[in-house]
């Protein structure tokens, strides 16, 4: 007996001290009015479901101390604003949470507050936060790129499952939306364009190999895919509007991560305590590590490497009304295709080739926000991004199979240097109305080169072409708010280009009603206009007398109009219904100048064009998009979508549509993501997702033509004639969470195409067979990361 009471209290003992030394977290942040970024003094902040609260001070800002780690839902209450709740948070124990919360004015103020911290745990979460885009616009955050499974921390491959957007190529993350073509999508950084943010980027469109943004240091970003907020400008089909997270101001915090991918290592903490922070991340890829060992992932004759530099610094005056930020990134990326030795070995020319090509990228920007008033503020932002992509190709003599003698078939340097300004006014007129201007300046410096073997010797298309252009761009939009249910949004977006004296005024209207409390009704229209790669309207061609012209100088700037219609329902339980129907009418594409050709620049899947053109080209993009969606809460998440839609075309004289590239009529995805919590505080996260699609689309060859020529011929008279079949890969993750006292530990791997199924990424000429065989898309790829904070 003496025994046994000795090990109960022994036990009792251990759970105490046990229970007394749960970590526990610290969460700051402030809470502003959304549309005049005011600081709001007495709102109360809870942890839902516990008895944790305070209140914000004279500047906005909180602190809620020895908040549980583990998920933890935030909420805010505050006479005469509407109430806020994040999503589930992750607390851990080695990194404190940060919050900006901006929340939004109620057109109905009641006379009283309820303070209860209950709730939370259905929210159904991913609203804009820009809330000025109503219709086909969401956010996402970090950890949500990390849950979905095989994202790599990459918001190009995250976007992927979302609706609307659908898949092209596992290897690449070009971001497809609605049947339109990747060069059509906008990524801004804190307000600073960015032509392509990725390594292995590729000319004249927006995707890459894999992005160039850090996890570490990116924040909340808004995702919109249609019916696009006056303020964007310069896109065709997406917009991504993402935001740097800002360093602790208080304390030092660190991070390791190693992985298939890269190996990263990033620092933040204050510079003045409480007034200015840094945050920095680098990342060198794992893969050149493997290749300096002999090892090659990619392909046996190809080697790559890439890294990356991003930071983030922060800087508040003393009364709070000022807020200046330095932010970067740096990367650079190149890989390598050696020609195999042995010739027996040659069946296509991803077996002889000697090519390197590679993408490199510098961010430097400014920002500075100033609270003018308790209505208004003022937002400068001033930097520049350098874009250099190149590659080299050569070719061995086929004829005499001599390793030796080489031939360049395609050689391109592309440098571009973008510096920008751009100021924002935004004034909170009521609370029923707001106003929200602004303009831009982009100047474009550019070194073009860009040569082509034609089989009957080199030409030039691009001679150091050297030179700058202008870009100017204004908007104006109002947002008014007659009574609770019912929001206008009205508006315009202005371009003009300097190279060619083109334009494009674009009106924006949008409405959102919501008729009861889990039911919106949405609808959008907006005229959209894009500007053409640099480097299409500076191509040289010869004339009939022997000299060179620039018959593409006078393109204009291709034009879209976008019509939506969306309804909403919150079912319960979190899960939210989504419907939304399209039309998009795109015109003033560049086509070829010949009747009939069949040629449409849009379906081209990178650089410039080599042909001269003429912005006679049209195309449709219509469908519907469905969606249900449970944002994650009570330990799961669940996200399945289904599109039906129809991309077409019509080059120089058809009169008849024509199947677009990106034509496959149909995809759906599903994903979802279970957590287990343990009582030990360790986590474990498993997560499916699942891609069905129609598949990719190519034109078929012309075999005779083919034999003769010894290389590839198209089939013209069937562009974009055939289909590869049905697409389906299946992705899995599973990752483990565990929080100590002084640091926490995340491992995981994630696993893209489980099933190994062979999807066609294109198809290949093989000269010794006469015909075309697919070359395909990346089969099963597991990707195994370990990452310790402290």
């Amino acid at each position: 007996m003496k025994n046994m009471l000795t090990l109960l209290f022994g036990c009792f003992y251990f759970f105490a001290s046990q229970a007394q030394n749960s970590p526990t977290q610290t969460i700051r942040g402030k809470v502003v009015d959304k549309a005049s970024q005011m600081p709001l003094i007495g709102v109360v902040v809870m942890v839902a479901e516990t008895d944790l609260n305070t209140t914000t001070d004279l500047d906005g800002n909180f602190i809620l101390s020895n908040v549980p780690i583990g998920r933890q839902v935030i909420t805010t209450q505050y006479l005469g604003y509407e109430p806020y709740s994040t999503e589930g948070l992750v607390i851990s124990s080695s990194k404190e949470a940060y919050l900006e919360i901006g929340l939004i004015e109620q057109v109905e103020v009641t006379e009283t507050v309820v303070v209860t911290a209950s709730g939370g745990k259905d929210g159904v979460g991913n609203q804009a936060i820009n809330d000025l885009s109503v219709v086909s616009a969401r956010s996402f955050s970090v950890e949500e790129t990390k849950r979905y499974a095989a994202s790599i921390d990459d918001p190009g491959r995250m976007a992927a499952a979302l609706p609307g957007i659908q898949t092209d190529q596992d290897n690449e993350n070009d971001v497809v939306i609605r049947g339109n073509s990747a060069f059509g999508v906008l990524w801004r950084m804190e307000g600073l364009e960015i032509p392509n943010p990725s390594h292995f980027g590729r000319p004249g469109t927006t995707g890459g190999g894999i992005s160039v943004f850090s996890a570490s240091v990116i924040g909340n970003t808004d995702l919109s895919t249609g019916g696009f907020a006056a303020e964007y400008g310069n896109a065709l089909s997406g917009v991504f509007d993402m935001r740097n997270r800002r360093g602790n101001m208080v304390n030092r915090e660190h991070s390791v991560k190693i992985g298939l991918i890269g190996l990263g290592a990033s620092t933040e903490g204050p510079i003045k305590k409480g007034r200015s922070s840094y945050l920095v991340n680098y990342r060198y890829s794992t893969l050149g590590l493997l290749n300096a060992m002999g090892l090659y992932v990619v392909r046996e004759n190809v080697g790559n490497n890439f890294m990356d530099l991003s930071f983030n610094l922060t800087f508040n005056s003393k009364d709070n009304k000022d807020e200046f930020k330095i932010f970067g990134i740096g990367g650079l990326s190149d890989e390598r295709w050696f020609t195999k030795e042995d010739t027996a070995d040659w069946q296509t020319y991803l077996d002889y080739i000697d090519e390197r090509n590679g993408s490199n990228l510098g961010v430097l920007g400014f920002t500075y926000r100033r609270l003018i008033n308790e209505k208004s503020y003022l937002k400068v932002v001033v930097g520049s991004v350098l874009n250099h992509i190149f590659l080299k190709q050569a070719i061995p003599n086929l004829t005499t199979l001599d390793i030796e003698d080489k031939n360049v078939v395609e050689d391109y340097d592309y440098k571009t240097l973008r510096s920008q300004l751009h100021l924002t006014y935004s004034n909170k007129i009521s609370n029923r109305f707001r106003l929200k201007t602004g303009a831009s300046l982009t100047a474009n410096t550019y070194w073009l080169n860009y040569s082509k073997d034609l089989g009957n010797g080199d030409y030039t298309y691009l001679d150091n072409i050297h030179g700058n252009t202008f870009l100017l761009q204004a908007y104006a939009q109002g947002s008014y708010r007659p009574v609770k249910k019912l929001m206008f949004n009205f508006g315009f977006h202005a371009l003009f280009l300097t190279l060619n004296n083109t334009y494009s005024i674009e009106p924006r209207l949008s409405i959102q009603y919501k008729p009861f409390e889990n039911t919106t009704f949405s609808a959008a229209y907006g005229l959209h206009g894009k500007v053409l790669p640099i480097g299409t309207y500076l191509l040289q061609l010869p004339n009939g007398n022997g000299s060179i012209t620039q018959p593409n100088k006078d393109l204009e700037i291709a034009k879209a109009h976008h019509a939506i219609l969306s309804f909403q329902q919150i079912i319960g339980l979190g899960f939210r219904l989504n419907l939304e129907g399209y039309y998009q009418y795109t015109f003033d594409n560049p086509t070829s100048t010949i009747p009939n050709s069949g040629y449409w620049f849009f379906n081209e899947r990178d650089n410039y064009g080599t042909r001269e053109m003429i912005s006679e080209g049209q195309g449709q993009n219509y469908g519907v998009d469905l969606s249900v969606e449970k944002a994650f809460s009570r330990s799961f998440f669940v996200l399945v979508t289904g599109s039906l839609f129809w991309s077409q075309y019509k080059s120089l004289g058809d009169t008849e549509w024509r199947r677009t590239r990106i034509d496959k009529r149909w995809g759906t995805s599903v994903m979802g993501g279970y957590e287990f919590t343990f009582k030990k505080g360790g986590v474990l996260q498993i997560g499916l997702k699942s891609f069905l699609s129609g598949g990719l689309r190519y034109t078929p060859a012309d075999f005779e033509a083919s034999k003769l020529a010894g290389q590839l011929v198209e089939d013209t008279n069937q562009y974009w004639g055939a289909s590869a079949g049905t697409y389906f890969r299946l992705d899995g993750r599973v990752a483990y969470r565990k929080d100590h006292k002084k640091f926490s530990y995340t491992i995981s791997l994630d696993v893209q195409n489980i099933t190994n199924t062979k999807n066609p990424r294109y198809f290949i000429y093989d000269r010794q067979e006469i015909t075309l065989i697919p070359r395909y898309q990346s089969g099963l790829l597991p990707v195994i990361s370990f990452q310790i904070d402290f």
